[in-house]
């Protein structure tokens, strides 16, 4: 909704540009905001509905003896995240969420890991900067399994339990 709001506020500011004989600055700083605001916001709109639309079954989360790839973020799928750059996991709510949350070794491996996907650098910063250390997130609600099955297998995987340190 908010992609197509500024859609229709970049045909208004075009519609006015070529009526006025003489555009304002403000009339060209908001078009070229609404422009910006439906590239960027379009984007995400995009992979949300790639992620939320698409084929039942689609595996989001793959969990092995050698880490976990995660399929559920915005922009694509994350390469495999070995289980020794993970210290410690759990599940925390925040903003009334489940999350389930990875606390890395090395923030800076995992920035590497990220390649040049500025979204997904600016999400990393963000999270580790909330919650006081390099951590990946993971929303459960994309999930279809339980929370405590998936803390059982990452324990399987991983020799700890949850909350401990590795």
């Amino acid at each position: 909704i908010f992609v197509l709001v500024l859609l229709f506020l970049s045909c208004c500011g075009i519609l006015l540009l070529a009526t006025s004989d003489e555009p304002e600055f403000m009339m060209w700083v908001l078009l070229a905001g609404a422009l910006f605001g439906m590239v960027f916001f379009g984007a995400i709109a995009f992979g949300v509905a790639k992620n939320q639309l698409g084929p039942p079954g689609d595996i989001a989360l793959v969990l092995s003896p050698i880490g976990i790839t995660d399929r559920t973020q915005i922009v694509g799928e994350l390469p495999l995240i070995p289980w020794s750059w993970i210290t410690q996991y759990n599940v925390v709510t925040f903003h009334g969420q489940a999350l389930l949350m990875f606390q890395l070794r090395d923030a800076e491996e995992f920035r590497r890991l990220l390649g040049t996907s500025t979204l997904m650098r600016w999400s990393f910063a963000m999270n580790s900067k909330m919650f006081r250390a390099p951590v990946h997130l993971i929303v459960l609600k994309h999930l279809q399994h339980h929370e405590q099955d998936l803390l059982e297998t990452i324990q399987h995987f991983t020799g700890f339990p949850p909350g401990s340190r590795s």
